[in-house]
């Protein structure tokens, strides 16, 4: 095969993978269960600590094309050390990355806002405190035809913990929250 000939087939046959590779289905919505996981770490007196939660999250994803999709999160967690202190959770996300919407490897970043309440119980006495702002994150997965497997990880806006975490020093607070997700796709 002459040059003037693989050149006259690649310029027919490429509409053809083109059209081909378009034609993979999408599925623009995601539902599923996670486990979510929430750490702040702090400074306080030289003293470095870290305070961990962990528990379930239900999470709705609507994909609008295969770059940019929509994650919500609402988590139950449970502090790792103190029963006693508990987070209900409620996280939205705008996802931008590829693959968001069909079969095989996905991979994105995460713009979004959190908010979440923390239940203190002790000597029989309850205390709540909100915490809310900006997260900036990202995340890698897998779709296949009916489920997707995720994991991500946010960094959270930690103005509103420095107030609460007895540090002398703003800087010195740190909030993450990330987790691993099965969701079935349809």
């Amino acid at each position: 095969m002459n040059a003037k000939s693989l050149l006259i087939s690649a310029i027919f046959l490429a509409p053809v993978l083109a059209s081909a590779q378009e034609a993979q289905p999408q599925k623009h919505f995601s539902l599923g269960l996670a486990s979510y996981a929430t750490a702040v770490g702090y400074s306080d007196n030289g003293r470095d600590d870290t305070e961990g939660f962990g528990g379930p999250a239900l999470i709705a994803i609507g994909a609008i094309n295969d770059h940019v999709a929509f994650r919500l999160t609402y988590a139950a967690q449970e502090n790792t050390d103190d029963s006693g202190h508990n987070i209900d959770a409620l996280e939205g996300a705008m996802l931008l990355g590829t693959g968001l919407a069909t079969q095989g490897f996905r991979a994105y970043g995460a713009l979004g806002l959190f908010d979440e309440t923390h239940e203190y119980t002790a000597y029989r006495r309850t205390a709540e405190q909100d915490y809310s702002g900006y997260t900036l994150g990202g995340g890698l997965g897998y779709n296949w035809r009916f489920v997707t497997l995720d994991v991500w990880l946010n960094l959270r806006d930690a103005s509103d913990y420095e107030d609460n975490y007895y540090t002398r020093r703003p800087d010195d607070v740190v909030a993450m929250s990330g987790g691993l997700g099965l969701f079935a796709r349809f």
